[in-house]
């Protein structure tokens, strides 16, 4: 008897140590891949563009008063202004409003400069609302609040008064801002991306893995700049503070993880990458 409760203890022990080890080792292969995929553009799941909407290459005025306008443009950007059934073509100059949908499409990009002097910058394939953009500047006060649908996006916040009052809503997480520089992905989450006791399990049986086809689980990814922080936090549990040049994830359903540094340098990649600077803007990208 005592020998079984010694067995049972050691392979308990032994559970924990290789939990931790897990963690330990594969801490910096996780925020690499959390780079890799806030670098990489995703395949949307379903069509960007309802099937309902009209496209046309002309532009109206949409509700109200602008709140921002596109500053450059590569490539095919629509805008569909709240409660219509048509997608008007975004060209350099012309203006955004509260409730615009705002889709980028394969190997386009678009740079907004909304009115409190913050920029958006919208990788391919990528789909965004403006639910509400109000900036007062008589009074230096704002409130903003986006929807990321779909893809990647750049977001440098001017900085107002001495609240932010401005985040950005995914299907699977919150991201609201505390500093000036993040980038924000919601794509499909990579298949090959475990849990830790999923690697310890796979570590006492390591059997091969059954090809079970499982429909796409969304994920939001955050990567922030030197000096800026955002408070993320997924469908479910607390907030997650992601200091600068840090990286985080929540799923579908789950609390967001804890944030990881990665330094300057690499978090300075991915941003660049999903939303380059102005004047880099202005020279076409490398697509594949």
């Amino acid at each position: 008897m005592k020998r079984k409760i010694r067995e049972f203890v050691s392979i308990g022990v032994l559970f924990f140590v290789c939990a931790f080890f897990a963690d330990t080792v594969m801490a910096d292969d996780t925020s690499q891949q959390l780079l890799e995929f806030l670098k990489t553009e995703a395949t949307p799941i379903s069509a960007l563009l309802p099937q309902d909407i009209t496209v046309v290459d002309t532009f109206e005025q949409g509700l109200g008063d602008p709140v921002g306008e596109a500053q450059l443009i590569q490539g095919t950007v629509l805008v569909i202004h709240k409660d219509m059934k048509t997608a008007y073509t975004l060209k350099k100059g012309l203006s955004v409003y509260n409730g615009d949908t705002v889709i980028t499409e394969k190997k386009s990009r678009v740079s907004l400069l909304m009115n409190d002097k913050s920029s958006l910058s919208l990788a391919a394939q990528s789909k965004m609302i403006i639910d509400k953009s109000f900036y007062d500047s008589a009074n230096n006060t704002r409130d903003t609040q986006l929807q990321l649908l779909f893809g990647r996006v750049r977001s440098v916040v001017n900085k107002v008064g001495s609240s932010p009052n401005y985040s950005i809503k995914t299907p699977t997480a919150v991201a609201g801002v505390r500093g000036t520089d993040f980038a924000l992905v919601v794509a499909p989450a990579p298949v090959k991306t475990k849990s830790t006791l999923t690697r310890v399990l796979s570590f006492f049986n390591p059997v091969s893995e059954a090809h079970a086809i499982l429909p796409p689980v969304l994920m939001t990814a955050v990567v922030t700049g030197t000096g800026s922080t955002v408070g993320f936090s997924g469908v479910v549990g607390a907030v997650t503070v992601v200091g600068p040049a840090s990286v985080a994830a929540a799923s579908a359903g789950v609390a967001a993880s804890g944030a990881a540094f990665v330094g300057a340098a690499a978090a300075a990649s991915a941003l660049g990458i999903v939303g380059p600077s102005l004047a880099m803007l202005s020279v076409p990208p490398e697509f594949e």
